[in-house]
């Protein structure tokens, strides 16, 4: 020990530890008494601490335990560990949340999952065996894609727990549904008949088994189709006079579709031919219709034209005519005008010549009257005469 060190009166007790007191007598008077109070204060002091520090990483770890984590593409349901309570909400999105430390998420893939029996595979997944119509061994490698009602999860749960029970069941299911839907088809429409028909099928079975488990089923396909080697080696012989006669067949049918073809140029030709024909016998008719409509219109516009003409003829007889009486008139007027001043002049010859004069110009009047009369008859007979050479000349043309 260390001559002024505190600690150094401890050698005297070997066996005593620093959180125990030391024996001492008076600890007002002895240095034994000071050096064990003071090592009681340093004791509790890291008692305090230590206490302290494992308070805060207790509580870190609590409040760090309460927050669960819910990734891309996963369907979530909070689930009390101390309750044993799940929760209705199903969460859909990708979050972080606090759920308190008795409390996690169950999760579900809620993205596109896949089943395979396939050759090679152990356990569950191995490759798919069943038996035909016919009760020959086949086997199948067939690939499954389902995916979970993200707003059933619940129910699924609490039918089958976590998802690793999940799985399991549904391939066990999906196994035995596929087998029985397999078995209703016969070896030859596993080889030669429609593969995507058979697999639809398979998706429609699966589809109705796995309702219930509140999961859909996307696609079945059927990758690999093994049967005995037998069956398969008699199947390709039989594919192969399959084939020759198909061979055959396309060949003849070749032979009649050029044949057709041939036939049906011909056709062509002789129909164009044909149309050809009606086209220029319909231009041959459309030309003489309309040059008949040509002639009618000139004949129309000659008629017309001496229509005009022999009115411009009448009327100008009429102006004439009417010209005559106004001379008449004139003239009449003129004479008595010069037999009023005869008259004025030669009261008394007038008077005794009056009588003939009188005479003369009724017999002038008349005359000119009927001389008017005589040129508006000859007018109007000239007329008619043009008129009816007119319409003879019309219905000459419409017959023509």
């Amino acid at each position: 020990a260390v001559v002024g060190d505190p600690l150094h009166k401890f050698a005297a007790y070997p066996h005593v530890t620093m959180c125990q007191r030391v024996p001492s007598y008076d600890p007002r008077r002895s240095e034994r008494g000071v050096v064990a109070t003071s090592s009681k204060r340093l004791c509790v002091g890291i008692s305090c601490c230590v206490f302290a520090l494992i308070a805060i990483i207790v509580t870190i770890s609590l409040v760090a335990s309460s927050f669960a984590k819910v990734d891309e593409g996963e369907a979530c349901m909070q689930y009390s560990d101390y309750t044993g309570v799940l929760e209705d909400e199903v969460v859909l999105e990708p979050t972080n949340a606090f759920v308190g430390p008795s409390s996690d998420f169950h999760c579900y893939p809620k993205i596109v999952q896949e089943i395979e029996f396939k050759e090679g595979a152990k356990g569950v997944n191995r490759v798919l065996g069943t038996r035909t119509q016919e009760g020959l061994f086949i086997n199948l490698d067939i690939h499954i894609e389902y995916r979970l009602v993200s707003e059933e999860m619940k129910e699924l749960f609490l039918k089958f727990g976590p998802w690793e029970n999940v799985v399991s069941n549904i391939t066990l299911i999906a196994r035995s549904e596929l087998r029985n839907t397999a078995s209703n088809y016969g070896g030859l429409e596993y080889l030669a008949g429609d593969r995507g028909l058979i697999a639809a099928n398979m998706r429609t079975d699966l589809a109705v088994a796995l309702q219930p488990f509140h999961l859909t089923v996307n696609e079945v396909n059927i990758r690999t189709i093994r049967l005995s080697p037998a069956f398969e080696r008699a199947f390709d012989a039989v594919r192969q006079v399959k084939l020759a006669a198909s061979k055959a067949l396309q060949t003849r049918e070749v032979d009649i579709t050029q044949e057709r073809r041939a036939n049906e140029s011909s056709v062509i030709t002789l129909l164009a031919q044909r149309e050809t024909t009606i086209l220029n016998a319909h231009a041959k008719v459309t030309k003489a219709t309309l040059e008949r409509e040509a002639k009618l219109t000139e004949k129309q516009t000659e008629i017309i034209t001496a229509k005009l003409k022999a009115e411009s003829a009448r009327a100008t007889v009429l102006t004439q005519a009417r010209s005559e009486v106004n001379k008449a008139s004139s003239e009449r007027l003129a004479r008595l005008t010069e037999a009023r001043v005869r008259n004025s002049e030669q009261t008394l010859a007038a008077q005794r010549s009056r009588g003939v004069v009188l005479i003369e110009a009724a017999a002038e009047v008349g005359k000119a009257k009927a001389q008017r009369v005589a040129l508006v008859t000859a007018a109007e007979t000239q007329f008619e005469k043009e008129k009816i050479e007119l319409l003879r000349a019309r219905e000459s043309a419409l017959t023509a």
